[in-house]
């Protein structure tokens, strides 16, 4: 995708493994940090946004539609399955 391209993890120098270790340390270290200096509640309730904002990016696909569609040709040139591929959509 074209928006994406030059990231370091679809470039290639970042493997997915890295990335996930990565953000799981940052959280765990930011957690720690919310509990220690401000209040275990605030940790909670961050926590719990993370959580939820979760799960709402995850059953947001129109979102994503929309933007599949209006990418669609960079998405169906990488053959990428995570997004729709749009057969004779209208083009503007």
């Amino acid at each position: 995708m074209v928006r994406t391209a030059n990231r370091l993890l679809a470039t290639g120098p970042l493997q997915p493994v890295q990335v996930l270790v990565f953000a799981v340390l940052l959280g765990a270290l930011l957690m720690t940090i919310l509990i220690a200096l401000v209040n275990p509640l605030t940790a909670a309730l961050t926590f719990a946004s993370l959580i939820g904002y979760a799960v709402i990016f995850v059953c947001t696909p129109p979102h994503f539609w929309a933007l599949a569609i209006f990418r669609r040709e960079s998405n169906n040139m990488g053959q990428q399955h995570g997004t729709p591929t749009f057969r004779n959509f209208p083009t503007a």
